[in-house]
């Protein structure tokens, strides 16, 4: 669905993020000089590019935060610009990259409504970013090893668009010793899933949240932010918003980030988040749950540790 009149104009048919474009928007200008004080920032919005909400054609922003994330970043950034949605605005929060990365935003800076490059407090103030540069009704953060599962993600996703709070999906996972991905249904997204599955109620990269529902990250927790996100979420909402499951595939997400290489950090996090939010009787549930992850923790490490030696032995 293409929404055009006298303000809007096509800049590239081709990509999902320069469709509907407007000039001379006030409010998009003084943003772009905001962000024209980074060191290193760019994109159609400082060029004075503007977009916006339209009834039942909602701005949808996409936050991409990244760090050293050659490898698999233009795999990321291409499956948002090849959606067939028609506006969605796509930002990219870089901590001050030493490798390519840089390069490959350069490379599509026409496609990019706004990027920056900034050293950072770690991945979740990096999100706190997007939060706040986003201009979009919703928000969806999408990792840079992380990708949509097709062009019509985001358009599924807004089909039959009623007005939700939060809308969310399904996940394949893809795990980081390259095993065959397996397709992961989302649960209700409750305070009590919350209590009893954790992390495991949704993935926020398959999430679309309203922005003025969106709280921003406790940067006091560097990797369980996300846990303590979702109950603050559910907290906010008061049993009085609006949650849709949509059963469809939104991203193929790849394991291994940085709450999978350690363990007693994230453990710690967990557990305090579980008896602020639950209280004792709810921890004490998580005995078992706690137990298999220190297992699967040094299960992990020592098959990697092994692979490793095999191939110093025979291969090098």
């Amino acid at each position: 669905m293409r929404l055009m009149n006298k303000d809007t104009f096509c800049l590239n048919p081709n990509y999902s993020t320069t469709r509907l474009l407007k000039n001379n928007n006030e409010k998009f200008t003084k943003l772009g000089l905001e962000h024209a004080s980074y060191e290193k920032s760019g994109g159609l919005r400082i060029k004075g590019l503007a977009k916006c909400n339209y009834p039942h054609l909602p701005l949808v922003s996409i936050v991409t935060v990244v760090f050293n994330g050659e490898q698999y970043l233009e795999e990321t950034l291409l499956s948002v610009i090849d959606q067939d949605y028609d506006n969605i605005e796509y930002i990219i929060i870089d901590g001050g990259s030493t490798d390519g990365t840089l390069e490959i935003i350069s490379k599509y800076e026409d496609c990019i409504d706004l990027w920056i490059s900034a050293k950072d407090n770690g991945v979740y103030d990096a999100m706190n970013k997007g939060i706040k540069f986003a201009t979009g009704k919703y928000i969806n953060f999408l990792n840079a090893s992380d990708y949509f599962y097709n062009r019509q993600t985001v358009s599924k996703i807004f089909k039959q668009y009623n007005d939700a709070d939060i809308i969310y999906g399904n996940i394949y996972v893809i795990d980081d010793r390259n095993n065959e991905p397996f397709y992961l249904k989302a649960r209700e997204f409750t305070f009590a899933n919350l209590l009893a599955y954790d992390c495991g109620v949704l993935n926020h990269q398959a999430m679309f949240i309203k922005k003025e529902r969106a709280p921003f990250y406790n940067i006091r927790f560097k990797y369980r932010a996300e846990l303590n996100w979702y109950y603050e979420i559910i907290v906010k909402l008061n049993n009085k918003g609006k949650i849709e499951h949509k059963d469809i595939p939104v991203v193929c997400y790849r394991t291994g980030g940085i709450s999978y290489k350690k363990l007693w950090e994230p453990m710690y996090e967990w557990i305090f988040i579980e008896f602020k939010k639950g209280g004792i009787l709810s921890l004490c549930k998580k005995i078992p749950r706690y137990m298999d992850a220190i297992l699967n923790f040094y299960r992990i490490k020592s098959f990697i540790s092994k692979s490793k030696n095999i191939i110093k032995n025979h291969w090098l």
